[in-house]
């Protein structure tokens, strides 16, 4: 993992029943932040939806359904914020959730890729389990 990197994902799938939560991210000393989402992402529908925030509450990004996650988010600061709702609807074929890869982008070389964010997480949620 490159220094400072941190995982944020959701139960794959996630649970069939209305929930939401927020977790921060906080890398000290970078002045960006960067968010690669792992090929995995989807929710089931617009009502399971992942908002990425900065360290000042301003949304940068809101996901949902197959749509956005290719594209990584930049924050400025040190911290970044994600939301995830769900009403609970939906096939677990089709609510496996996000999983992300929160990099310190200041002197950043190259940008993780999606399939590296993949299998960091997926060992993670293994190893955290």
């Amino acid at each position: 993992l490159p220094i400072g990197a941190q995982v944020v994902q959701t139960p794959h799938p996630y649970e069939t029943r209305r929930h939401s939560w927020t977790e921060q991210v906080c890398i000290k000393g970078a002045s960006q932040l960067l968010v690669v989402f792992s090929t995995d992402c989807v929710t089931y529908d617009a009502y399971a939806q992942v908002t990425v925030s900065d360290g000042n509450a301003q949304v940068l990004k809101q996901l949902s359904g197959t749509d956005g996650w290719a594209e990584s988010v930049t924050v400025d600061g040190d911290t970044a914020s994600f939301t995830f709702v769900t009403d609970g609807d939906g096939d677990p074929d089709k609510r496996w959730g996000f999983a992300a890869l929160v990099v310190p982008a200041n002197g950043a070389d190259e940008a993780p890729s999606r399939d590296f964010v993949g299998a960091v997480a997926a060992d993670w949620l293994q190893a955290t389990q």
